[in-house]
């Protein structure tokens, strides 16, 4: 069986190159490892090596590109990879995943999609899923959940997991897809939908980084990205825009450079808006917790791993 760096060698894993401050090497005592099936600026690899400067733990957080058809090969040599602890699924990664780690957490299980792994002293791997209370936690400073009638965008692994834990605080929930299956509903009752909903969450690739980037996540994307689809695309969203009520919430899970087109326009519209970056850093440390309270029982609380992250 290979070993890590000879899969990096053969391009099965890559060092992702976004983040910008993601480590270049993988010359760690011990690492965490985040694979993503793309470079995507999160910003784990920063508050994960910050906290770990912070506590003295001579452990380092590497991103990592990997290739998700390879994704059996490259848990198994992690699995048996002495210095490797676990780490982050990322988009891509966190459903293919499921069937590959050897236990699921309950919470990761019933939502179908994972988004940290971690490895045991017996190099078995377990699943946990902490989006969805990381995103509800930051959504709660801004609005009452129980209630709150709420449209996801997107029924992805992000979007199970948010829908997961904002029903467990008693919202009421519509996920809206590109592609329809069970109680889901189609890109086309959004403009129905939109006007009665007190939060509007996106958690579709639209605004990231890729073909989409230039779309807005309130209306159809038509490929390829000429001028004439985009600008489709931004008249469609700016017709559903214009319905929503003043205090609803927009918000879009997508870390991007800048604002995504989602936010952006609502933004300049007035509407109060959140970004995924609080959802990043409240998962980012309960994830931590999850790996390294062991190490860290009796020295700190999970509430200073939170605290340590947030002020990054």
């Amino acid at each position: 069986m290979p070993d890590t760096h000879e899969l990096l060698r053969s391009g099965m894993l890559r060092i992702a190159l976004l983040p910008p401050e993601n480590p270049c090497q993988l010359d760690f005592e011990r690492y965490t490892i985040p694979l993503l099936e793309h470079d995507y600026p999160a910003r784990t690899p920063s508050l994960w090596n910050h906290a770990y400067r912070t506590f003295g733990l001579d452990i380092g957080n590497v991103a990592m590109t990997a290739d998700p058809n390879s994704l059996p090969i490259i848990l198994n040599t992690l699995r048996s990879d002495p210095r490797y602890l676990g780490g982050g699924a990322g988009v891509g990664i966190k459903q293919r995943a499921l069937a590959l780690v050897d236990q699921l957490d309950p919470c990761a299980a019933a939502i179908g999609a994972l988004n940290l792994i971690r490895k045991t002293e017996a190099g078995l791997l377990h699943g946990y899923n902490t989006d969805g209370e990381g995103y509800a936690d930051s959504l709660a400073k801004l609005h009452e959940i129980s209630g709150a009638s709420i449209l996801i965008l997107g029924a992805g692994g992000t979007s199970a997991a948010i829908a997961f834990a904002l029903a467990a605080r008693g919202a009421r929930i519509t996920i809206v897809n590109r592609t329809t299956y069970a109680t889901i509903v189609g890109e086309d009752s959004i403009p129905a939908l939109a006007p009665h909903a007190d939060v509007i969450i996106n958690t579709t690739t639209k605004g990231s980084a890729g073909p989409l980037e230039q779309y807005s996540a309130l209306a159809p994307a038509i490929l390829p990205a000429t001028n004439e689809n985009v600008a489709r695309n931004a008249f469609e969203a700016e017709r559903v825009l214009k319905t929503i009520r003043s205090h609803t919430i927009l918000s879009d899970v997508v870390i991007a450079p800048q604002a995504t087109p989602f936010l952006r326009s609502a933004r300049q519209a007035g509407f109060t808006t959140l970004d995924g970056i609080p959802m990043v850093v409240n998962q980012a440390a309960a994830a931590f917790w999850i790996l390294h309270r062991a190490e860290l029982k009796g020295q700190v609380t999970s509430a200073d791993v939170a605290s340590i992250m947030q002020a990054l």
